[in-house]
């Protein structure tokens, strides 16, 4: 059940999103639709997607008041708003990693802000290590489950702040199944190479050891990333529908022959925007 976005006594951070939401509003209201559907999150090296859509309105970085800038390359840090089959889109075009800054709020900026907007569905995608020896550099995993590597597990949202209070909140899986059956169906209809699974995020920004990769293999996990799980928490605890995506663009240590870097995670992923994008689009247009 999504808790409903009028009633701004729930959540601390609720006033400091007024002037970026604002400045989303202004630009909602010249449209038809005054509303926003969805948010979509363009990981490491998928920037390139955002070229197949003309934006309503994009903003660069820095100027969408109070967003984070992310300073990892890869990330171009740009928002934007779109138009997708008549529905109104947020993209985050790159993310703020909590290993940049440890400012969990600049994380969960863009989730929040999303879900003030009116939003019902988030789509996080991440380039991610393959952990289970079946992947291969180029294939999706369609998150189905995580396991959190972070400190805690109930980072910014507080259902202690619910009327009335609860300790505790039965989140299970932040990923709603009709996004997995979805993502799923689109990727073998466009041909994608892809398989259901669970994701292993952690703080980062050093590539996992090979003993972690074999640590997280027997506890379940299929692909390792320093992002998402927190993104996909907050989503799942404000209401949103929640669906990810995992572009494996690396085998994880242990697995790979070959030192990792992020210039090939970059790489890799931008090769694959035309393909990750047309999956996207259809998923935006279809929905859950």
């Amino acid at each position: 059940m999504m808790i409903d976005p009028v009633d701004n006594t729930l959540f601390p951070w609720w006033e400091s999103l007024a002037p970026a939401a604002g400045a989303v509003k202004k630009i909602l209201a010249q449209n038809p639709s005054s509303k926003l559907d969805a948010f979509l999150v363009l990981g490491s090296g998928m920037g390139d997607v955002i070229k197949r859509w003309t934006p309503l309105a994009t903003w660069q970085p820095g100027e969408l008041p109070g967003a984070p800038v992310s300073t990892v390359s890869g990330h171009a840090g740009a928002f934007h708003l779109l138009e997708v089959g008549g529905k109104r889109v947020l993209v985050q075009q790159g993310r703020v990693h909590l290993y940049e800054e440890g400012d969990l709020d600049n994380v969960l900026f863009m989730t929040r802000l999303a879900y003030r907007l009116g939003a019902r569905w988030l789509l996080l995608t991440n380039a991610a290590g393959g952990i289970d020896p079946r992947l291969e550099a180029g294939m999706l995993v369609i998150l189905e489950d995580q396991i959190s590597l972070f400190m805690g597990r109930g980072f910014g949202w507080s259902p202690s702040r619910l009327t009335p209070p609860r300790t505790t909140y039965p989140i299970g899986s932040p990923f709603h199944p009709g996004w997995v059956k979805r993502l799923t169906l689109l990727a073998r209809e466009l041909k994608i190479p892809a398989q259901k699974g669970v994701l292993a995020g952690g703080l980062g920004p050093n590539y996992e050891t090979a003993a972690e990769v074999n640590a997280w293999r027997q506890a379940g996990a299929h692909a390792a990333t320093m992002s998402t799980v927190m993104e996909a928490f907050e989503g799942r605890g404000l209401g949103l529908l929640v669906g990810g995506i995992s572009f494996i663009s690396n085998m994880a240590t242990g697995l790979s022959k070959a030192d990792l870097t992020h210039e090939e995670v970059i790489a890799l992923g931008r090769r694959a925007a035309r393909s990750i994008g047309e999956l996207l689009e259809k998923a935006l247009i279809e929905g859950p």
